[in-house]
C-alpha cells in the first residue's frame, strides 16, 4: 500500500512486513483482498517471518501471499512457516527474499510419492504440546476478550 494513502481504522486485518502480531499491523476500513488460508511471507522489512492467516486479510507490497493450491489445515500450514523461517537466515535487507528467489528455493517438506505429505505435517504439529488447540473450534478470538 503508498505510503501516502490514508486509511480508516476497520476490520480488515492489514499484514506488513512486521514479525509481530501474526504480521498484522493495522485493521482497515476496506473489503479483504485475500479470503484466508494463505501463508504471508515479507520479503522485505521482517524477511521470511511467514504467518498462516487464518481469516480475510489484505497485504501490503512487502509480503508474498502462498496460496495453496488446496486447502490445507492450519496445522500443515504452521509447519510449513516454521521449514520457511528456517530458510529466512539466507536473505537480509541488501539481499531480498524476492519472488524469484522465493521460487528457487527448495523447502525440505515430509513427502509421499514425491507430493508434500500435509497429513503428516499436521500430525507432527498436533501432536506438539498446546497442538491439540489448533483442533479445537475458539468461539472467541483474543481480540475480543
Amino acid at each position: 500500500m503508498p505510503s501516502n494513502v490514508i486509511c480508516l481504522r476497520g476490520e480488515t486485518p492489514l499484514v506488513t512486513a512486521s514479525d509481530w502480531n501474526n504480521g498484522i499491523s493495522d485493521y482497515i476500513d476496506s473489503i479483504p483482498d485475500w479470503e484466508g488460508g494463505q501463508i504471508t511471507v515479507p520479503n522485505n522489512g521482517s524477511i521470511g517471518a511467514a504467518f498462516y492467516q487464518p481469516r480475510p486479510f489484505s497485504a501490503s507490497r512487502d509480503v508474498t501471499i502462498l496460496d495453496p493450491l488446496k486447502p490445507i489445515s492450519p496445522a500443515a500450514a504452521l509447519f510449513i512457516c516454521t521449514v520457511i523461517r528456517k530458510e529466512a537466515n539466507r536473505y537480509n535487507y541488501a539481499r531480498k527474499w524476492t519472488i524469484g528467489r522465493m521460487r528457487e528455493t527448495i523447502l525440505k517438506l515430509p513427502s509421499s510419492g514425491g507430493k508434500p505429505d500435509f497429513m503428516k505435517m499436521e500430525k507432527l504439529v498436533l501432536a506438539l504440546p498446546l497442538g491439540w488447540s489448533l483442533a479445537q473450534p475458539h468461539a472467541t478470538s483474543i481480540a475480543q476478550l
